[in-house]
């Protein structure tokens, strides 16, 4: 595994996370990020990273990692590009991959590119039976996949190869609607009187406000961005459609709405998802919230 790693953007948390994991691990950080006052913030936290500019960060190392904001990506890859060469790495970590990956190989014609997306965020202590998703597109980058899953299973982490649109459509599940839902939910409780509702504060309620507001304490930036590349618009119309026909059988044929109920919860349940322990888990977390 080379040794020399660049991680572009730094200073986001994401950035900072990814140079304290790679220097614990062994390897020499070089580290760079428009933000000059964080970076210095950054090598005072941490005095053995390296702050250079963008061609001495990617000309002294073999794998460049870019850790920016998707709407920032394709402009961080054209001012590095004159400085990539055939025998370096080029990895990016966004939460979507089609779009990265798609503008790594048309805007790099050396180096080989691969796209990952890291399914934790920069709150993670370890990296211990978390999870690791990338994305090669041909033969060489698979090879290149195959080398560094072997290397995050020794740290009892799990690589997983997916197509970069196979990704995002996953992901438009697993992060395009929690992130919206929470959004839309947080919007809604805001217009709400607080106060009483927090001191009434019933089990549903504690869970539904400690999730919208989680939600709205993440990166704002990054959830709105995911937003559009994942193009999570036409999941939410047909949830907007969802909840306009639960309204109406509700009010209409309630026994209909119970019945088809009844058969979701058996369906989730032959899934193999307990209903019970999330109903259970939803009060634990109640108590200990109280």
């Amino acid at each position: 595994m080379w040794r020399n790693v660049a991680v572009i953007g730094a200073a986001g948390k994401m950035g900072k996370w990814l140079c304290r994991f790679l220097l614990n691990e062994g390897f020499n950080v070089f580290a760079n990020d428009l933000r000059i006052d964080e970076l210095t913030k950054l090598k005072n936290s941490i005095p053995n990273i390296n702050i250079c500019s963008l061609e001495k960060c990617v000309t002294n190392s073999e794998t460049i990692i870019i850790s920016v904001p998707i709407d920032s990506f394709k402009s961080v890859i054209r001012e590095l590009k004159p400085y990539v060469r055939d025998d370096q790495l080029v990895i990016d970590v966004c939460s979507v991959k089609k779009f990265p990956v798609t503008v790594m190989h048309s805007e790099l014609k050396k180096g080989i590119k691969l796209g990952t997306h890291p399914l934790f965020g920069p709150g993670t202590k370890s990296i211990n039976k978390k999870k690791v998703v990338l994305t090669p597109i041909n033969e060489e980058e698979i090879n290149l996949a195959s080398e560094i899953i072997k290397w995050l299973g020794e740290r009892g982490c799990y690589g997983i190869l997916l197509d970069p649109s196979e990704h995002d459509s996953l992901m438009t599940v697993m992060m395009g609607i929690p992130h919206a839902v929470g959004l839309i939910l947080s919007k809604y409780l805001s217009g709400l009187d607080l106060n009483t509702l927090e001191f009434l504060n019933t089990p549903t309620y504690n869970f539904m406000m400690r999730y919208s507001t989680a939600i709205l304490g993440g990166n704002l930036d990054l959830y709105i961005s995911i937003q559009r590349h994942l193009e999570v618009s036409n999941e939410l119309k047909k949830l907007s459609n969802m909840i306009n026909d639960f309204a109406s059988e509700v009010a209409n044929e309630p026994e209909k709405a119970l019945q088809e109920f009844l058969n979701i919860r058996r369906k989730v349940v032959n899934n193999g998802l307990s209903v019970s322990k999330s109903y259970e888990l939803m009060y634990k977390l109640f108590e200990e919230l109280q």
